[in-house]
């Protein structure tokens, strides 16, 4: 399903990128500490997104104006590309 997802213009699709379950001492987080992620990969972008391209990985606000779904019970969601706030290089 996801090749079949097409953003509208002024918008990004993302596959959020897994959140660490264990800090770097060795305990484990509860579902709720875990927050968010705030990085994600690419998947699609709307017809007058520029700067950013399919695969790249990005930095976005996480609010929630983001429209989140699974597919394939994988996370995913669509924001506006105002809320992408740097490509990691």
């Amino acid at each position: 399903m996801a090749n079949s997802v097409k953003p509208l213009p002024g918008y990004v699709f993302l596959k959020p990128n897994e959140v660490e379950v264990k800090t770097a001492s060795g305990i484990l987080l509860p579902e709720k500490a875990k927050g968010k992620p705030k990085t994600a990969k690419v998947i699609a972008v709307g017809e007058d997104v520029k700067n950013i391209k399919v695969g790249d990985n990005v930095i976005f606000n996480d609010d929630y104006s983001n429209i989140d779904f699974p597919i394939d019970e994988v996370p995913h969601t669509i924001v506006n590309i105002k809320h992408i706030v740097a490509v990691v290089i």
